[in-house]
């Protein structure tokens, strides 16, 4: 029964962090929305980009007239630590693949690294959480629009 409760105390932190980085997010620029679930790794969709688009930019030409929208452009990240490695993001802007991480800032914020070889030649975004994004579009279009 102790050693049972005792690994349900060293799962628990675990669990926590794991299903923290689920939900829906915005990238900078507000310009897209990016789903992330778990399955046997983290997974990364983007659910919908604010303009119709395509993927014009893919290196395969075959590709370049599939949407945007409900494409999977994060696979393989496994949780080590607080960091999730190991997995790669397309990038549909620049049509180009890379490898990244994920850490979670707070519970509203995330850090994405790309790169390319070793993470110290890469580059951070912070993805916000969709809902804190929302209510800060909100506060700001209320306050502008307030008589």
């Amino acid at each position: 029964m102790i050693r049972t409760l005792f690994c349900l105390i060293l799962l628990v932190p675990t669990l926590a962090t794991a299903a923290s980085i689920t939900g829906d997010w915005v990238p900078p620029g507000g310009d897209a929305v990016l789903r992330i679930t778990l399955h046997d790794s983290a997974e990364i969709e983007l659910l919908r980009s604010f303009e119709p688009r395509l993927d014009s930019e893919n290196p395969n030409v075959a590709l370049r007239k599939r949407p945007l929208a409900g494409l999977r452009i994060g696979t393989g990240f496994s949780l080590e630590g607080d960091h999730w490695r190991g997995g790669t993001l397309y990038d549909p802007g620049k049509g180009r693949s890379y490898n990244a991480t994920l850490r979670l800032i707070d519970a509203d914020h995330l850090e994405v690294r790309g790169y390319v070889g070793i993470p110290a030649f890469g580059r951070n975004q912070i993805w916000t959480r969709k809902a804190l994004y929302q209510q800060q579009l909100d506060d700001f279009l209320g306050g502008v629009c307030r008589p």
